[in-house]
C-alpha cells in the first residue's frame, strides 16, 4: 500500500469528506521523456562521417568528413536554433578517406579527434573557447593496422578518453589523457571478426557502445564499461552486454552508434538490411530509468524517419532543455523535458481499475467551450496518443487537498461526444501491461538453461517495454531458476512476461512504470482494515473448494508433488499435473508444485466490498474486513482488484471504490 499521511488517513475515513482527485497528461513515456523532433536543417551534404556535441555555453559544434574529397570540416553554432547557419562550413585539413572521426567537450574545452591521411597517425585538436577556434593537431596514438571507427569523451577538462577501432586485427583501443597529456594506448582484450562503430561517454565510469561482428558471424550491439572508480575500478573492463543482435546470415548489421549522456542516457545507432527491400536507417533507444548501465537494459530500439549508414549524432547534454540529433545535411531539435498538463479542474467523471491482468482509465473532460476540441495540437500538445495520465486519488484533508501519487496510465485514444449544448471528451488508457501488450519480439531472444536466472529475464523483457523491475522479498525461484526461454519473433512482452512469472510463485504488480514483484505468503501483515474506521457500504464474501489440492510437477527428470491436506481430507481429491521441462532438480519442482497450491488457495476465497476511496490501496495487499453482517471479524484477505469511480458533481455525485478479495 502506498503511504498515505495522517490527514488524508483521517478523510479517507471520515463519515463526510470532500473528494479530489488530480489528473495530469505529461508527454512521456514510462516516465521518460518523448522527443518530438523537428527539423531545422536540410542541406545537401552527403552522408558520411561525422559528429556533434554540446558545448558548455551551449553551442552546437559540429564536424563532418566530405564524402569525395575526404576533408575534414567544422562548425560552431552558437545559441542555435530555427534561422540558425547550419550550412557554412570550416575547412580543417585533408584527413582518412575511410575513418571515422569524434567530438567531446566539457565546459569550454572540445576536442576533435581525426585521422590522417594514412589510416594510421591519429590527431587531436582541442579548443578552449566553446569551439571557437582550435590549436594545431597534436599525433596522440597511431594504429597497428588502419584505424577505422573513433570515440571520445571528457571526464574534466584535463582527462578524457579517446577509443579507436583498428581493422587488422579488429581490436578496440583506448588512449587516455591527462593533466599532463596523452598516455600510451592499452587495449580491450575482446575479439571481433569486424567492428563497425564506437561510442563514448562518462559518468564515473568510461560507458560504451561496440558495434561489430562476433567470430560466428552475429552482429552485435553491445554496451561496456571501462572502470574509472566508480563501479569498476580504474582500468577493468565489466562484461559486455548486448543491446541488439542479429544471426549470422540474417542480412542484419548494425554500425555508427552515438551515445550522449544525460536522465536517462540515450543512444542512436544504424540498423542496416542487405535483403528484399533493404533498408539503412538510425534507430533510438535510451536506458531503463533506474537501471545501472552496467546491466544493458534498454528499451527497444525505435526507427527514425531517415535514410543513413553513418547514423545520427546526439547531443543532449548542453545547458537547455533542447536536444539536438545531427547529420552532415541535417539538424533536428527536441525539448528534452515536458511539462505536466493538469486536467483536474476539468474532470467530471473518472473510472478506474486494477486487476492481475492489467488496468485501464477513462476520463471525461468537460469540453463546453471546446477547450479540448484538438488534443496533441498547441497548448494540448502533450494531451497526446501514448502520453502518460498521471492520477492521484485524494481528499480534501484538514492540510488541503492532499492526493496519493503513482497511478500511471498511457493514453490509447479519446472520443469526443456531444448532445444538446454539452460537449465531452473521455480519454481512454492503459496500464504499464499495456506497453508490454504493445511491445512485439522483433526477433528471437533465446536464454540457453543455466545463463540468466528468472529474475534477470524478466528485467530484460520489462525493459525493452521501457519498465523497472523492482523485487521486494521476492522468491528464491526468482534468482536460483535458470530456464531455458525462448521468446519467438511476433510474441507479446505481456505473454511472455506471465509465461515466465508461472515458474516462479510471485506475483507483479505496477506502481507508474516500475513492476513491483514479490512472493506474497500467509504470514504477511494487514496493511489496512476495513469495517471498523473505514465503512464498508456493501459486501460480499464467498468460498469454494480449491481447483486443485494435489499438484504433480513432471520436471526434465524430476518429478515433485505436492497436497492440501486440510482439503484433501475432507473433500475428493482434484489433482492437476504441469509439464516443465526447464526444472532440473526436485527442489526447483516442489518450489513449482508450491506455486501452482499457492494460486490455488488465492482463488478459493473471493468476494468484493465497496468502500470510500482508499487512495493508498494497491493490488496484492492484505486487508483486515470486519462485517458483522457476514459475521466477519478482522478476517483477512488479499486486494485481487479494484475499481474507483469519480463522478465530480451534480445529484448522482460519487467516489466509491469497489475492492475484489481473495485468499491471504
Amino acid at each position: 500500500m502506498r503511504p498515505l499521511s495522517s490527514t488524508l488517513l483521517a478523510a479517507q475515513r471520515a463519515a463526510s469528506s470532500v473528494p479530489y482527485a488530480r489528473v495530469e497528461v505529461v508527454d512521456a513515456r514510462a516516465g521518460v521523456p518523448r522527443l518530438a523532433w523537428s527539423r531545422l536543417y536540410t542541406g545537401t551534404e552527403p552522408d558520411f562521417h561525422h559528429a556533434a556535441i554540446l558545448a558548455g555555453d551551449g553551442s552546437l559544434v559540429r564536424a563532418r568528413v566530405g564524402a569525395s574529397d575526404y576533408r575534414l570540416y567544422r562548425q560552431r553554432t552558437t545559441a542555435p536554433g530555427p534561422g540558425s547557419d547550419f550550412g557554412t562550413w570550416t575547412l580543417v585539413a585533408d584527413i582518412s578517406s575511410d575513418s571515422g572521426i569524434a567530438l567531446a567537450s566539457a565546459g569550454s574545452r572540445v576536442a576533435l579527434c581525426s585521422v590522417g591521411q594514412n589510416q594510421y597517425s591519429i590527431y587531436v585538436r582541442e579548443s578552449a573557447d566553446y569551439g571557437a577556434t582550435f590549436g594545431s593537431p597534436l599525433n596522440v596514438a597511431n594504429g597497428d593496422s588502419a584505424v577505422r571507427w573513433m570515440a571520445a569523451a571528457f571526464k574534466d577538462a584535463d582527462r578524457a578518453l579517446l577509443l579507436y577501432a583498428t581493422t587488422s586485427p579488429a581490436r578496440v583501443w583506448g588512449v587516455r589523457r591527462t593533466a599532463a597529456g596523452w598516455e600510451t594506448p592499452f587495449l580491450w582484450l575482446e575479439t571481433f571478426s569486424s567492428i563497425t562503430g564506437l561510442a563514448c561517454a562518462y559518468d564515473g565510469d568510461w560507458r560504451l557502445i561496440v558495434a561489430g561482428v562476433d567470430s560466428p558471424g552475429n552482429a552485435r550491439l553491445r554496451s561496456v564499461v571501462l572502470g574509472d572508480g566508480s563501479a569498476y575500478p580504474v582500468g577493468e573492463w565489466s562484461s559486455p552486454k548486448v543491446i541488439v543482435q542479429a544471426s549470422a546470415g540474417a542480412g542484419v548489421s548494425f554500425r555508427a552508434p552515438f551515445l550522449a549522456g544525460g536522465s536517462p542516457p540515450r543512444l542512436s545507432f544504424v540498423e542496416a538490411y542487405s535483403g528484399q527491400a533493404p533498408y539503412s536507417r538510425p534507430n533510438l533507444s535510451h536506458l531503463v530509468p533506474g537501471s545501472a548501465f552496467t546491466q544493458g537494459l534498454w528499451r527497444e530500439p525505435g526507427p527514425f524517419n531517415l535514410a543513413s549508414s553513418y547514423g545520427a549524432a546526439l547531443a543532449l547534454d548542453g545547458p537547455s532543455a533542447e536536444g539536438w540529433l545531427s547529420t552532415p545535411s541535417g539538424v533536428w531539435r527536441a525539448q528534452t523535458s515536458s511539462q505536466p498538463l493538469d486536467l483536474t479542474d476539468d474532470v467530471l467523471e473518472m473510472r478506474m481499475t486494477q486487476g492481475p491482468a492489467g488496468g485501464a482509465l477513462s476520463v471525461t473532460l468537460r469540453n463546453d467551450d471546446g477547450r479540448y476540441s484538438s488534443p496533441g495540437s498547441g497548448v494540448l500538445a502533450a494531451l497526446d496518443a501514448g502520453a502518460e495520465a498521471r492520477v492521484g486519488p485524494g481528499y480534501e484533508t484538514s492540510a488541503g487537498r492532499e492526493v496519493s501519487p503513482g497511478l500511471s496510465f498511457w493514453i490509447e485514444g479519446w472520443e469526443h461526444a456531444a448532445e444538446g449544448d454539452a460537449s465531452r471528451l473521455t480519454l481512454h488508457a492503459r496500464d504499464a501491461w499495456g506497453l508490454l501488450d504493445a511491445w512485439v519480439a522483433r526477433y528471437q531472444y533465446a536464454w540457453a538453461s543455466g545463463e540468466a536466472s528468472v529474475k534477470d529475464i524478466l528485467a530484460y523483457l520489462l525493459g525493452r517495454a521501457g519498465l523497472v523491475l523492482q523485487v521486494t522479498g521476492g522468491s528464491s525461484a526468482l534468482t536460483t531458476l535458470t530456464p531455458a526461454f525462448t521468446l519467438h519473433p511476433g510474441e507479446k512482452g505481456s505473454a511472455a512476461v506471465r509465461r515466465l512469472l508461472a515458474l516462479a510463485p510471485d506475483t507483479l504488480s505496477f506502481r507508474g512504470a516500475t513492476a513491483l514483484v514479490r512472493d506474497t505468503q500467509p504470514s504477511d501483515p494487514a496493511d489496512y482494515a476495513y469495517g471498523t474506521d473505514h465503512a464498508i457500504a456493501e459486501g460480499l464474501y464467498a468460498s469454494r473448494r480449491r481447483r486443485a489440492n494435489r499438484v504433480q510437477v513432471y520436471g526434465q527428470t524430476v518429478v515433485g508433488e505436492s497436497f492440501a491436506w486440510d482439503e484433501v481430507e475432507r473433500v475428493p481429491e482434484r489433482l492437476r499435473q504441469v509439464q516443465d521441462r526447464n526444472l532440473t532438480t526436485v527442489e526447483e519442482a516442489q518450489a513449482r508444485c508450491a506455486a501452482e497450491l499457492r494460486r490455488e488457495e488465492l482463488d478459493a476465497v473471493s468476494g468484493d466490498i465497496l468502500v470510500p476511496v482508499n487512495c493508498g490501496q494497491e493490488l496484492y495487499d492484505v486487508v483486515e474486513v470486519t462485517d458483522a453482517r457476514a459475521g466477519l471479524v478482522a478476517a483477512r484477505r488479499r486486494v485481487l482488484g479494484l475499481e474507483m469511480h469519480y463522478r465530480r458533481s451534480g445529484r448522482r455525485a460519487r467516489y466509491a471504490q469497489r475492492i475484489t478479495l481473495g485468499g491471504v
